[in-house]
């Protein structure tokens, strides 16, 4: 995506991430991403945190976990997991 912000991990803004983090804001989406993880994207000279994790509602970013994975993924991107703590309510 390119879209370099500091909330993700990148240490300068610009613009397209600063229009990525309006979205996010605006559409009441939650940021699951977890910057001190690292970043999900690596080459032998560049790094990033261009994936984006989001989900809908209003909870769920506390209720969540995180991670980038060191498993090999014969790509550039590194994997990501996810886990849903998720309370089911019986009527």
């Amino acid at each position: 995506m390119n879209a370099h912000s500091t909330l993700r991990g990148y240490p300068n803004d610009r613009p397209r991430g600063n229009a990525v983090e309006d979205f996010i804001s605006i559409t009441n989406l939650q940021l699951l991403n977890v910057k001190d993880e690292g970043p999900t994207f690596q080459q032998h000279n560049a790094k990033g945190w261009p994936n984006l994790t989001l989900s809908i509602g209003q909870h769920l970013s506390n209720t969540t976990s995180w991670e980038v994975l060191e498993d090999v993924t014969f790509s550039d991107h590194s994997f990501i997991k996810i886990q849903l703590k998720i309370k089911v309510q019986s009527h």
